[in-house]
């Protein structure tokens, strides 16, 4: 997301509803877009930031998963338990990467979860049509989508930046959370981690 976060800010092509709304110029005050491996070292590290909110942000996501999962799958939102005539409500963690990788995939996987206990031709006749309606939007359009596949935009760093960044507990920890890896970057780091 920070790599793609860059991209939107330093190039309004990218972006162009972003830039028709802030203007094409319009940096955040704590970014810097100087290069995309500047950005998102020190944005990790800058309070305010845009990397440093994508990464808070995503923490936020962890510690709501991991609650919900320790409290046996029941999330209990408004302080109430829920009731007997709904069914208990289930966490489906989904991926961009799964989602742009194999769409037909991901929305059966999606409408599994929705569409629970509803008609399998039911649920057949949605999965076409939603795979009919995206099926152009998983594709490269040489603007915000280039390579669409796991780790494409971690490979536009340079080694040096994701080396650094695996090095990042708090960074780290996120990803680990969101079962993300870091594409054997931190095979030398894996082995003498006090969690494993």
């Amino acid at each position: 997301m920070m790599v793609s976060a860059y991209f939107c800010i330093a190039d309004p092509k990218v972006c162009p509803v972003r830039a028709r709304f802030l203007g094409s110029s319009f940096v955040p005050k704590n970014d810097s877009v100087a290069s995309l491996d500047d950005f998102v070292l020190r944005g990790v590290r800058q309070q305010g930031s845009t990397p440093y909110q994508i990464m808070h942000r995503s923490k936020k996501i962890t510690q709501f998963m991991a609650s919900f999962r320790s409290a046996g799958g029941l999330a209990v939102m408004d302080g109430t338990d829920a009731q007997d005539d709904c069914t208990s409500p289930s966490l489906l963690h989904s991926k961009y990467e799964q989602m742009v990788g194999n769409f037909s995939a991901w929305a059966k996987q999606l409408l599994g979860t929705l569409m629970h206990g509803a008609p399998a031709a039911k649920q057949r006749g949605m999965h076409a049509a939603l795979v009919d309606r995206h099926k152009a939007s998983f594709v490269p359009d040489g603007k915000h989508r280039h390579g669409m596949f796991t780790g494409a935009n971690i490979a536009k760093l340079r080694q040096s930046t994701v080396q650094e960044l695996v090095g990042h507990e708090e960074l780290r920890a996120v990803l680990e959370g969101l079962s993300y890896d870091w594409f054997s970057f931190d095979a030398g780091r894996r082995t003498n981690h006090p969690d494993d």
